[in-house]
């Protein structure tokens, strides 16, 4: 025990929250409370100074030190699916700068736009847990599905990044520029390559296993990454739709509002912006 006279003033976990995936896929057991919920601490001095960091949110290993901070019951943060770490930024983001968002929305009845509040304890109590037991059968192949862990955050930034510089790089290339042709080729070859890999990685990362048609189970992630880069695209198309979809984080889509021009003052339902840069760069 600290001898600091100070210690009962430290921070304490002021929220319990609801897991989407109920920890189901943590190899080490989260220590949830009785009622199967885990608590929230509020950011220390130094978690925030790594959120004010560019990119911290989109670098895994900010990520995990802020997780640890925030929620210790979690043993090994580099387990956690991203349904259960957008929901743990925003239980974070409640108790370090208050239980009140503000979200931008714009009414289509009348087109005014404002900024609402949102109540962040009762948008948490809407969350739902995420599918369970998803399998994808393709040629035979049986595939159990999983939410992606966090350690392809930046596996997401890459794949986004590179490819939105590639295009932009593609606009601007003069195709009479023979001089430059073959540096221009070079990048480009070396950008689809990341970005390839970086889509491997990322589809890998939701697979839990494969089951061959003799009922042979496979789970060596090398495995699985060896047949994910050599098989078709239409494969990786269905297969990427299904990650996606288990990255559902059991937040609702929409809010409703009720418009605040008096002249108007019309419900009205607007996407919820679930990117966890949101939930912290508005405070």
């Amino acid at each position: 025990m600290s001898d600091n006279p100070l210690e009962n003033y430290f921070r304490t976990k002021e929220i319990y929250i609801k897991l989407p995936t109920e920890g189901r896929y943590f190899t080490k057991p989260v220590k949830f409370n009785l009622d199967g919920e885990l608590g929230i601490m509020p950011l220390t001095a130094k978690d925030e100074t790594l959120l004010k960091i560019p990119d911290t949110l989109f670098s895994g290993e900010a990520l995990y030190t802020i997780v640890k901070s925030v929620a210790p019951d979690i043993e090994d943060p580099y387990e956690i699916t991203i349904p259960d770490l957008d929901v743990i930024l925003l239980a974070t983001r409640s108790v370090s700068y208050g239980g009140k968002m503000g979200m931008l929305g714009t009414c289509p009845h009348c087109k005014t736009s404002e900024e609402y509040e949102i109540d962040i304890k009762n948008l948490l109590a809407l969350i739902k847990s995420t599918p369970k037991d998803v399998e994808v059968e393709i040629q035979g192949l049986k595939i159990k599905m999983k939410p992606n862990t966090a350690r392809v955050i930046t596996a997401m930034g890459i794949s986004q990044i590179q490819s939105e510089q590639l295009a932009m790089r593609m606009a601007k290339q003069d195709k009479n520029d023979i001089e430059n042709m073959d540096i221009f080729r070079k990048a480009f070859e070396d950008t689809i390559n990341s970005v390839a890999a970086a889509e491997i990685a990322i589809i890998a990362d939701g697979i839990e296993y494969v089951t061959m048609p003799d009922g042979q189970q496979i789970s060596n992630m090398q495995h699985i990454v060896d047949w994910l880069s050599n098989t078709n695209s239409n494969m990786l198309t269905t297969l990427r739709k299904f990650v996606k979809e288990q990255n559902f984080n059991g937040m609702p889509e929409t809010l409703k509002f009720t418009c605040g021009n008096e002249e108007c003052g019309k419900e009205f339902e607007t996407l919820l912006d679930i990117n966890p840069t949101f939930f912290f760069t508005n405070n």
